[in-house]
């Protein structure tokens, strides 16, 4: 569809044709008076100017989200339970991460079934061990129980994003993040030279975690999603 982009992935797990429209491409499209039957649309913007645009138009504003960044560097650790995680701990690696996310976009959209968006995160850790989605995955490991994971993608200019983190509920605010975040660094800072992350403006515990860890803000994005 003109001015759309097709996301073939999340058109499976919906169910319904989806489609990301660009910042570049609202007024065109909404110009364009296409109407998008069946359709899940999502945008994000940068721009305020559009939010009266898009919420004429029945785009329903989400969330807003913040994208982060620190310098990757060596960091000292007393102690370490971090490992590459192995195809045997995928199911349950799969279960924390459907247990974890609560404050996705997908999840405050209200219009989205919670199961449909569940299976979004157990698909994502599914694609990394098909080698689709991610370039790195270590687990934190006490005895035989997997406590938290993190799973990493590299993107342009050696920058490393920080894709999926969760840790088991019963253990937030045992360092397990910080330590599989510091694991990470320690293991590929001659790789890459900086660490990115992507969280929600609901998700308050988020921000007040990266902000104690010194990740920066570089940008902030409206998101908005069309849903008929």
């Amino acid at each position: 569809m003109k001015f759309l982009k097709y996301d073939e992935w999340l058109s499976k797990i919906l169910k319904k044709k989806s489609f990301l429209l660009q910042e570049k491409n609202i007024i065109k499209y909404l110009q364009s008076h296409i109407t998008s039957k069946k359709s899940f649309i999502y945008t994000k913007i940068k721009n305020n100017k559009y939010s009266s645009l898009l919420k004429k138009n029945k785009f329903k504003y989400i969330t807003t989200n913040f994208q982060s960044e620190k310098k990757i560097q060596k960091v000292i650790l007393k102690q370490n339970n971090c490992y590459d995680a192995k195809k045997k701990d995928s199911n349950l690696i799969k279960k924390l991460a459907k247990d974890s996310y609560r404050f996705s976009r997908f999840h405050l959209d209200k219009r989205i079934d919670k199961k449909k968006c569940d299976k979004i995160f157990t698909l994502w850790i599914e694609n990394f061990f098909n080698k689709k989605r991610g370039d790195y995955l270590f687990i934190n490991k006490h005895k035989k129980e997997i406590t938290g994971f993190l799973l990493l993608k590299k993107e342009k200019n050696f920058f490393l994003r920080i894709d999926l983190i969760a840790v088991k509920k019963n253990l937030k605010r045992k360092s397990i993040g910080k330590l599989l975040i510091f694991h990470a660094m320690n293991t590929l800072n001659r790789r890459f030279t900086k660490l990115i992350v992507g969280y929600h403006n609901h998700n308050v515990e988020a921000k007040r975690f990266y902000k104690k860890l010194g990740f920066k803000l570089r940008l902030q994005q409206d998101i908005y999603h069309y849903y008929r």
